[in-house]
């Protein structure tokens, strides 16, 4: 779920990112966060490039893509106070006709938000001339694969990978919540996983309970034997878990010879495999760990669900069709024979 609210608190924490550029160019002192102030409280300014968790996500991640796009495309002698808006316009409609009206936008959401933070905390000159009008967007629904593929790119790979694969099959997973599962969220006894989201109102990290499959079970305890650190799925040096992979499942999908699909479109296939088998939206809800339903019925969007609805249609006969009509003009023409 991607509400208005825990994306704007989302904001406030990846925005760092983007300011870093910001204060190079600029004579501000940034106030460190609260959890980074010393118990005197006489916080030391923190260097925000030092700020690890600026990259935990996939927010901070763009917003850092964005900030390096963005002043390379301009004059790099520039001082912060004299940037104007017609040169974030500028720049928004060169991505506009490159990449996308979506692309855009997401470049000027970015920027607004760092922005807004630092006028607020760091004396960034007011008003933000990042607020520029929005750019028209053709929006493409995300590609789910047919359940084969995932097979195909599954049966390819082998050992962590292939059991991620898996669990985020089984789990419905979102991307970062399989990057931060660490062995003390897996509960062996009860043969359940305590799963760790931040797609709730206010960001905070909250925790559900999904049961694993015999399947998923067996799989996870073989991987827990040869673990060697806290986190279940490691990056290759075998004790960090990972930041991102952006390619990983493009170099994989390529291998299989199958279109390529990102780690949420499996989650959304779960939730497919699951309505098709006539599993009560309820239920997949839960499994989901949606809040609302109306989420779940999005993931479950498609012309299918309403094709027994729209046959009641064809069942009426309160209209003569074409071939009852033309069949009522032939018996009338027989009649006056």
């Amino acid at each position: 779920m991607k509400g208005k609210s825990s994306n704007r608190d989302q904001y406030k924490q990846d925005t760092r990112h983007l300011l870093n550029a910001f204060l190079a160019k600029h004579e501000a002192k940034p106030c460190p966060p609260a959890d980074h102030q010393k118990a005197d409280g006489q916080g030391e300014p923190v260097q925000l490039d030092d700020l690890s968790f600026c990259s935990d996500d996939k927010g901070g991640m763009a917003l850092f893509v964005t900030r390096q796009r963005f002043f390379k495309s301009i004059d790099p002698l520039l001082t912060v106070d004299k940037i104007k808006p017609v040169q974030v316009l500028n720049y928004l409609r060169k991505q506009a006709t490159e990449r996308s009206g979506y692309a855009a936008n997401k470049d000027r959401k970015n920027l607004l938000a760092a922005w807004n933070w630092g006028i607020k905390y760091l004396d960034l000159p007011s008003p933000n001339p990042c607020f520029t009008e929005r750019f028209p967007e053709t929006r493409q629904n995300r590609y789910i694969p047919p359940e084969n593929d995932f097979w195909k790119v599954y049966e390819i790979t082998e050992g962590q990978d292939r059991i991620m694969l898996l669990a985020y099959l089984h789990l419905a997973a979102r991307r970062s919540e399989l990057f931060r599962l660490r062995w003390e969220d897996v509960d062996f006894f009860n043969q359940r996983v305590r799963i760790g989201t931040r797609k709730r109102l206010g960001g905070s990290l909250e925790y559900d309970a999904l049961p694993m499959t015999d399947e998923l079970f067996n799989a996870m305890i073989l991987h827990r034997q040869s673990a060697k650190s806290d986190w279940v799925f490691t990056a290759p040096d075998g004790k960090e878990p990972y930041k991102v992979r952006q390619k990983h499942m493009r170099q994989i999908c390529n291998r299989a010879g199958v279109k390529a699909f990102a780690y949420h479109a499996i989650r959304h296939l779960t939730a497919s495999i699951l309505a098709q088998a006539d599993v009560p939206m309820v239920t997949i809800q839960r499994i989901l760990r949606h809040k609302n339903l109306t989420t779940t019925e999005r993931y479950i969007r498609g012309l299918e669900p309403v094709r027994p609805a729209l046959e009641i249609l064809s069942k009426r006969n309160s209209r003569p069709t074409f071939t009852t009509m033309n069949q009522s003009l032939k018996t009338k023409g027989s009649e006056v024979v």
